[in-house]
């Protein structure tokens, strides 16, 4: 893109960050879409919106279309069919959600790893408008797939249920759900560690190609570095998933263990070679699995089901607005610098802060579950009393 289009490297990262970003600022417009028309239509759209975004901009050598292009239009599209895929698991699994959660998240990686090198391949021999448009034509196999997303005749079903009801199906957050968003400290410094965390992860995938470059690793394997994190966060999603379905396991300690791993993983430039790259790169991105994995996990137990769609809304705007400053950041830092370590190193203590929050989060969140054991028994008492008066009635 820097040939094609002869712009900074900042010029360059914005319009990577840009549908990075957009991907989860669209969440509560996806929602309403999903809603309002089916995941079928709107998982429909959004393959036409990415392949008619792909399409646009190989005819284009203005980056500020591409912004518009690649950024605002491939972004809605990829915003419909990304939370379109994670919110139609919670009408379809109750027990194993956060399994099926990392499975179905997974997937993207397991596309990452194919795509990197192969899109890379494209371009490389086909030029930026030819490689684009035959980009165009593979992201229309969306299309097909979208036959599978079948609504099982309900809404989402966030607040079909009463009181009482909930109290019979054990509610994790019964208390909690009754807080406004704001008031639930829990939820508002976890939100506080994403947008920390968030900040700094999307250096690695914009940059890491580039690092690669300038330590001299060959053009074929530094585009390998990008879908070997890939599978590495296929398999941490996975393993969160299994983990989190284990009575023993904490998802809030999990998230911790991962984001920690993430700050201290940011060292990345004072590596040389490929090997060491690649080393780093797929512990980085084991962790990140873990942590992308927990992230709507978490929300919907801080918050409980009755806010989970608001709560899920924020978190994923929050999670945008961080993402679009951070690669830009780094590509004007390397601009600055002619290195990637300053900029890598701000992303690292950005992850820290996001690990050390957490620790917050955990004991607002066991008090909120010592409350919603009081209010559990007590909602419990009144379904005992209702049923025994319905009894005595008839």
């Amino acid at each position: 893109m820097q040939e094609e289009f002869d712009a900074s490297n900042a010029s360059i990262a914005l319009a990577s960050s840009i549908p990075s970003s957009l991907l989860f600022m669209f969440a509560t417009v996806a929602v309403i879409i999903s809603d309002r028309i089916g995941f079928r239509l709107s998982i429909f759209l959004g393959g036409m919106s990415i392949g008619v975004a792909l399409l646009m901009s190989s005819f284009t050598s203005n980056i500020i279309i591409i912004y518009l292009t690649l950024g605002v239009l491939y972004a809605f599209g990829q915003s419909l069919c990304y939370h379109g895929s994670l919110l139609i698991l919670s009408l379809y699994f109750e027990k194993n959600l956060s399994f099926a959660h990392g499975i179905v998240l997974s997937g993207s990686n397991l596309g990452g790893l194919a795509q990197s090198p192969i899109v890379g391949y494209i371009l490389k021999h086909n030029g930026f408008s030819e490689g684009i448009r035959l980009c165009s034509v593979i992201a229309l196999f969306i299309i097909p797939m979208s036959v599978i997303f079948k609504r099982p005749g309900e809404s989402f079903g966030f607040n079909r249920w009463s009181c009482v009801e909930n109290a019979k199906r054990n509610d994790t957050a019964i208390g909690s759900k009754y807080l406004p968003l704001h008031k639930n400290k829990a939820y508002m410094i976890f939100i506080l560690s994403t947008m920390f965390w968030q900040f700094g992860i999307n250096i690695d995938y914009v940059h890491i190609v580039r690092l690669a470059l300038d330590k001299a690793v060959p053009y074929t394997e530094a585009t390998f570095l990008p879908g070997l994190t890939s599978i590495a966060q296929f398999i941490g999603k996975i393993a969160f998933g299994k983990l989190s379905s284990m009575k023993a396991a904490s998802n809030l300690a999990l998230c911790q263990i991962s984001t920690a791993f993430m700050g201290v993983l940011m060292f990345l430039p004072f590596l040389k070679g490929f090997a060491g790259l690649a080393i780093i790169s797929f512990v980085f991105g084991f962790a990140q699995g873990m942590y992308s994995a927990s992230n709507l996990i978490i929300v919907r137990e801080i918050v409980g089901t009755q806010q989970f769609k608001r709560g899920y809304n924020v978190n994923q705007f929050v999670t945008g607005a961080a993402i679009i400053c951070s690669p830009p950041l780094a590509g004007y830092l390397y601009t600055v610098t002619g290195n990637y370590i300053l900029a890598f190193l701000i992303a690292g203590g950005c992850a820290v802060m996001g690990m050390l929050l957490m620790f917050l989060v955990r004991y607002f969140h066991s008090q909120n579950e010592e409350k919603n054991e009081l209010l559990l028994k007590q909602l419990k008492l009144e379904v005992i009393a209702i049923e025994e008066e319905s009894v005595n009635t008839i």
